[in-house]
């Protein structure tokens, strides 16, 4: 995992295979990020850049992990409508853990593959 501290403030944290880890280091290593749409943008200067250890290093390939998460920002869950537009979901409502689950499955499936998205326990 690689994470990026472009301010003492903020921190972004990327999972890469190990062959990447130097390439985006010499990447972002003393440069700018700029974050913009159509209505804002901002410009965050990159403080540092370090690899951290794969928290799952210790355990064996198909072992069951119990782990307990906490976001680094806010969760939101949301539904795209039929004009494109998302309708964000309360906590309290059944699709919110239904779409939670459903994006940490693509975030699994883009860092590994379909098969290990399927695979996993939650």
């Amino acid at each position: 995992m690689l994470l990026l501290q472009p301010e003492a403030r903020f921190h972004a944290a990327f999972h890469l295979p190990q062959a990447m880890e130097n390439f985006v280091k010499g990447l972002f290593h003393s440069e700018q990020i700029v974050i913009a749409d159509k209505q804002s943008r901002a410009l965050f200067h990159i403080k540092s850049v370090e690899s951290l250890p794969n928290p799952l290093q210790g355990f064996k390939e198909n072992e069951l992990v119990n782990m307990q998460l906490k976001p680094l920002s806010p969760v939101v869950a949301g539904l795209r409508t039929e004009d494109g537009k998302y309708k964000f979901l309360s906590p309290e409502q059944p699709e919110f853990v239904e779409s939670l689950l459903f994006n940490w499955r693509s975030k699994i499936a883009s860092c590994f593959d379909k098969a290990a998205a399927d695979d996993a326990l939650f």
